[in-house]
């Protein structure tokens, strides 16, 4: 069985370490935000693949600049998991 996520880069903090230092406004909200996205994600994952789903995760930019690329490792995956 297969999970795929596309997480937004903003909401789900693509390279959050650097990224949040360029938050201007409403700071507090947006970090505490951001980082209960991030550990929400992880988890997600973590029980999801307890369960015995493989998870898969596509960034935002991935997907707008290589969406082929991001479909065949979906197709790989999916024909993988078929294959158990």
């Amino acid at each position: 069985m297969l999970v795929v996520f596309c997480d937004g880069d903003f909401w789900h903090g693509y390279e959050w370490e650097s990224r949040k230092n360029r938050i201007k406004s409403n700071r507090a909200y947006w970090i505490e935000k951001i980082e209960a996205n991030i550990r929400r994600d992880l988890k997600t994952t973590k029980q999801l693949e307890e369960m015995g789903f493989r998870v898969v995760r596509f960034w935002e930019h991935e997907i707008a600049g290589r969406l082929e690329e991001c479909g065949d490792v979906v197709e790989r995956m999916v024909r993988s998991v078929g294959s158990r």
